[in-house]
């Protein structure tokens, strides 16, 4: 780090900041909920994910589950959404029952790349695997 670089200033802590909470078995079927994709995050209650939604009546968080989080995948953050609670249906095994969604996004956004997800696929190297690999000891940055 440069001796020259500003520090990022503390936010104070708004504690009306908690994101409101969407409960999907409250949720009607066909319902939409519109807002700016923020992102998912580690579930606060569980296993999983929660997506995260900017509203105009402000942040909401909501459990995504497998569906949901995948469709989500290739959401770019920032991106105006409609998220459409299409209900509970009965998986074809016999097993469980799951929540299913349709996923709108700003048609001007270009949606990012399907996630690789064949055992048989070998995964990416990542930056640190690439500069590994490199001949020479030199660290890059």
């Amino acid at each position: 780090m440069d001796a020259t670089w500003p520090k990022v200033p503390d936010e104070p802590r708004n504690n009306n900041s908690k994101p409101s909470r969407i409960f999907w078995a409250n949720v009607a079927t066909g319902t939409i909920i519109e807002g700016t994709y923020q992102g998912l995050c580690p579930a606060a209650h569980g296993q999983g994910e929660d997506v995260m939604l900017e509203t105009p009546s402000g942040l909401m968080d909501a459990s995504a589950g497998a569906i949901l989080s995948k469709k989500l995948s290739r959401i770019p953050l920032g991106t105006p959404i409609a998220i459409q609670y299409l209900g509970t249906v009965e998986s074809k095994n016999g097993g469980h029952p799951y929540r299913t969604f349709d996923v709108f996004h700003d048609p001007s956004v270009v949606l990012l790349p399907k996630a690789r997800t064949s055992a048989k696929s070998k995964p990416a190297a990542t930056p640190t695997e690439s500069v590994m690999d490199r001949e020479s000891s030199e660290v890059p940055f």
